[in-house]
C-alpha cells in the first residue's frame, strides 16, 4: 500500500472514475438493448470502442510531462477554435454540430472544453498576466468568451453555458470571487427583467441607487449597470433568435405553456421513470419506461432516468456519491497544489464535470430547463466520453507531479 500512501488522490480519482464508467455502461446497455445498429455495430458496441479510445487518451495525458502539456495548451486551444469555426460551415448530423472523420463523428465543442481548461492554465503560468487582477480577469474572459460564442452560434446554448461555468470556477479560485459572480449573475437577472418592463425599470433604478451611494466602487458599479441594462434591453431580440424548440422548453419549464404530447413529453416521461424507481428500483433490465421506449432520448441526454428507474434511490445515491468523491478530490487538489498551472487544471476540470452533472440530473427531474447536456461517463456519445476521460487524465497528471506537499 506504499503507492497509495504516496498518492491517495490518484487512487481515489481513478477508482471513482472506474465506478462511474461501469455504472454508465450498465445503464447504456439497458437503454439500448432493443436498439439495432443498422448495418453497423450497436450503440453499446460503439461506446465500448470509444471507451478504449478514451482510455488511451487518459493514459497519454497521464504519462505526459506537465511542461509538455503547458507548452501545447494554446496550440490545442487554437486548433479547437478552428474546428469550431469549421463546424459552422461544414457541420454534419441532425443539428450540424459534428465533424466526420472516416467512419467516426466527433463534436468540436467537446474538444473545446478540454482546450479551454488547458488555455486557462496556460494564462495562470504567465506571470505578467497573472500578477495583475485586471489582466487576470481579462485573460479568463477572453479565453472563455471565444468558444462560448462559437458554440452558441451552432446553436448549442447548453454546451455554451459550460464555458461560462468553467470561467466562473477558475475566476473564483483566482481570487476574483464577488466581482466575477456579479458579472455572471447580472446578465441573467437583466435578461429575465427584460421581458417585464416594470421589473427592468426597478432593477436599473436599484443599480443607479447603489451607484449614487457607493462612491468608492463607482467604476465597478457603472460597469455592472451598463451590463444589466444592455442585457435587459436586448432580451426580446435574443429571445427571437432562439430556435422554436428552445423557446418551447423555457416556456414549459416556467409553466407558461403546456404541451404534454409535444415539447413537454420528454420531461414528463423522464420524471415518471425516475419516480417509479422508488427506493430500490425495478431491477436491472426491468424498467418498463425504459424498455417500452416511452422516452425517445433515454440513451443520451436522459440516461439518468434509466438509472433512476432500474436502480432506484439507492443506485442514484451511489452514483451521486461517486461523482461527489471525484469532483471534491479535484477541488481539494486545486486548493493544495503549489503550482498555479496544475491548480487551474484541477479547478477547471472540476467545474466542467460538476456543472454538467447538476444540469443533466436537474433537467431529468424537471428542476432546470432541458438543455441537451450529456451526463459524464453515462450518456451515449464518443465525444462526451473521451472528453470526460481526458479531463480526469489532466487531473491525474496533476497528482503525478511533485506539486502536492
Amino acid at each position: 500500500m506504499d503507492w497509495y500512501r504516496r498518492n491517495p488522490y490518484l487512487f481515489v480519482i481513478v477508482a471513482a472514475t472506474m465506478g462511474l464508467v461501469i455504472f454508465g455502461l450498465f445503464s447504456l446497455y439497458s437503454a439500448t438493448i432493443h436498439q439495432s445498429g443498422g448495418s453497423g455495430p450497436s450503440p453499446f458496441t460503439r461506446q465500448i470502442v470509444w471507451l478504449a479510445i478514451g482510455a488511451l487518451v487518459f493514459a497519454g495525458i497521464f504519462v505526459s510531462s506537465s511542461d509538455v502539456l503547458s507548452r501545447v495548451s494554446f496550440i490545442v486551444y487554437g486548433a479547437a477554435v478552428i474546428l469550431l469555426l469549421l463546424v459552422l460551415v461544414t457541420g454534419t448530423g441532425r443539428a450540424g454540430r459534428w465533424i466526420g472523420v472516416g467512419g467516426f463523428r466527433f463534436q468540436p465543442s467537446e474538444l473545446a472544453k478540454v482546450a479551454t481548461v488547458m488555455a486557462l492554465a496556460g494564462w495562470a503560468k504567465t506571470e505578467r498576466i497573472w500578477e495583475s487582477p485586471v489582466k487576470r480577469l481579462t485573460g479568463i474572459l477572453l479565453t472563455v468568451f471565444i468558444p462560448l460564442v462559437l458554440v452558441a452560434r451552432q446553436p448549442d446554448v447548453g454546451t455554451a453555458s459550460v464555458f461560462l461555468a468553467v470561467g466562473i470556477g477558475v475566476a473564483v479560485w483566482a481570487g476574483l470571487g464577488q466581482g466575477v459572480l456579479l458579472l455572471a449573475v447580472i446578465p441573467v437577472i437583466g435578461l429575465f427583467a427584460g421581458f417585464y418592463p416594470l421589473i427592468l425599470i426597478g432593477f436599473l433604478l436599484l443599480l443607479i441607487g447603489w451607484l449614487a451611494f457607493d462612491k468608492k466602487r463607482r467604476r465597478q458599479i457603472t460597469v455592472i449597470l451598463l451590463i444589466g441594462a444592455a442585457f435587459g434591453l436586448s432580451a426580446p431580440a435574443l429571445w427571437m433568435r432562439l430556435p422554436a424548440y428552445q423557446q418551447d422548453r423555457i416556456r414549459i419549464f416556467l409553466g407558461v405553456a403546456s404541451d404534454p404530447r409535444g415539447a413537454a413529453y420528454q420531461a414528463i416521461q423522464s420524471k415518471i421513470a425516475v419516480g417509479s424507481g422508488g427506493v430500490w428500483g425495478k431491477g436491472y433490465l426491468e424498467g418498463t419506461q425504459t424498455h417500452l421506449r416511452f422516452l425517445p432520448e433515454q440513451h443520451t441526454d436522459f440516461i439518468f432516468s434509466v438509472l433512476g428507474e432500474e436502480f432506484g434511490f439507492i443506485g442514484v445515491a451511489v452514483v451521486l456519491g461517486l461523482f461527489w468523491v471525484l469532483i471534491s478530490r479535484m477541488i481539494q487538489l486545486a486548493l493544495i497544489v503549489r503550482d498555479r498551472y496544475a491548480a487551474v487544471l484541477a479547478m477547471g476540470c472540476a467545474s466542467i464535470l460538476a456543472f454538467q452533472v447538476l444540469i443533466n440530473m436537474g433537467m431529468t427531474m424537471g428542476l432546470v430547463p432541458i438543455t441537451g447536456l450529456p451526463l459524464p461517463f453515462f450518456s451515449y456519445g464518443g465525444s462526451s466520453l473521451v472528453t470526460s476521460l481526458a479531463l480526469v487524465g489532466l487531473v491525474a497528471n496533476v497528482t503525478r507531479q511533485r506539486y502536492l506537499f
